[in-house]
């Protein structure tokens, strides 16, 4: 698994695919007939800075985000997509799969257009804090989740609730009970965002 900051799977806005009629090939393969599909699977994340035209269908559920690098853009959802739009609140962390730049209709500025709300999915907690779980639970899984030691024959034990957690002893799993009880939920949710074969594309994979 991977941390949120790896940028190939997790790219910011500037490195996402331009909607036209040239696909990039970063992103996409032509596999025949004009036909282009994903060469793999990403996400774009950012954290929600300005919720104020969430809630109204005519600015298209619009929030203002920051991604990883600081770079802050619009991100425009189509009515009536099924997404609960009292999750788009400042402090939340938003995660698009299968992001693209889009021009709006200024046709000058870049936003991302969402029209397909299946593969959107919002936690509500900063991207900063998502970011360290990210990396103490995913990226770190050759290492207990408590003291750090190196699992090189595999974990002894882990949290049955997230499967993120993993231990080298059953005591370490008792000592860190206290401290992942506060992050389990979290790590479940990453987990629908990271728990993904990111380099083998078969089909889309939606949050819902």
């Amino acid at each position: 698994m991977t941390s949120l900051d790896n940028r190939q799977y997790f790219p910011c806005f500037d490195e996402l695919p331009l909607m036209d009629e040239y696909m990039d090939p970063q992103y996409y393969q032509d596999i025949g007939g004009g036909t282009m599909l994903p060469l793999k699977h990403w996400c774009y994340i950012a954290e929600i800075m300005d919720d104020s035209l969430s809630h109204m269908p005519d600015f298209f559920h619009r929030v203002e985000v920051r991604d990883l690098t600081g770079h802050c853009n619009s991100v425009l959802f189509s009515p009536e997509q099924g997404l609960d739009y009292a999750s788009l609140r400042r402090g939340a962390t938003l995660f698009v799969r299968y992001a693209a730049k889009a021009y709006f209709s200024d046709l000058m500025t870049q936003v991302i257009k969402v029209d397909d709300c299946s593969y959107v999915k919002v936690i509500p907690r900063g991207l900063d804090d998502l970011l360290l779980l990210s990396h103490w639970y995913f990226a770190g899984r050759a290492a207990c989740s408590a003291c750090r030691a190196p699992l090189g024959g595999g974990p002894a034990a882990q949290c049955s609730a997230c499967e993120a957690a993993q231990y080298c002893s059953g005591q370490c799993m008792v000592r860190h009970a206290g401290e992942h009880e506060q992050h389990c939920g979290l790590c479940r949710q990453l987990m629908d965002v990271i728990n993904v074969d990111m380099d083998r594309f078969i089909q889309p994979v939606p949050f819902r």
